[in-house]
């Protein structure tokens, strides 16, 4: 039963949680400089208890019509023909160095 003359404020209660619960299992608990408990998510995950994926698609960060393509990582562009580099910026063929083993 909640009591009417607490004061609920998004802060206080989120901290509160935190005491209580944990983090989903995509983050990790740690404590903030003032000493509370607080989730760390990895990259591709927000929320108080980093329970939300994050589409890196959504930035668009493709560019010469690269497709993005979301991946455990995050995501990762699909160049066109003509175009590489982590978000199809750069121009020209790919070569593949090999080396011999001799």
């Amino acid at each position: 039963m909640m009591d009417s003359n607490v004061v609920h404020t998004g802060r206080t209660e989120n901290a509160t949680l935190l005491e209580q619960l944990s983090c989903s299992s995509n983050g990790q608990v740690d404590r903030n400089e003032k000493g509370e408990k607080m989730c760390k998510c990895p990259h591709q995950y927000t929320g108080i208890f980093c329970e939300i994926r994050v589409n890196g698609c959504l930035s668009e960060q493709c560019v010469n019509d690269g497709v993005c393509i979301e991946d455990e990582t995050g995501y990762r562009c699909i160049c066109k023909p003509g175009f590489n580099g982590q978000y199809c910026e750069k121009t020209g063929k790919l070569t593949r160095h090999c080396n011999s083993i001799i």
